[in-house]
């Protein structure tokens, strides 16, 4: 995936990815031979300590990032449900 920057409260962040694999798992499809596939897990923290306590507790923020597929997603975000 790659990570469009994040936009709260009108400021611009990008992401950093951090990517853990890959692993190898074992699955026995029903009615198959078990087969070996490869596994990992992406991910695209934010830093988000130059944002003001205010801005973390009312603030909103647009997320949007493109999967390995080409498609889009955008989300919005209320960063005050953010722990």
């Amino acid at each position: 995936m790659r990570p469009r920057p994040c936009r709260p409260t009108g400021r611009i962040l990008t992401a950093t990815p951090r990517t853990e694999g890959p692993f190898q798992d074992q699955f026995a499809p029903v009615g198959g031979r078990p087969e070996f596939r490869y596994l990992g897990t992406g991910s695209y923290p934010f830093d988000l300590s130059g944002l003001s306590e205010e801005q973390r507790r009312s603030g909103n923020a647009v997320l949007s990032f493109q999967d390995s597929g080409g498609r889009w997603y955008v989300e919005t975000i209320d960063l005050a449900q953010l722990r």
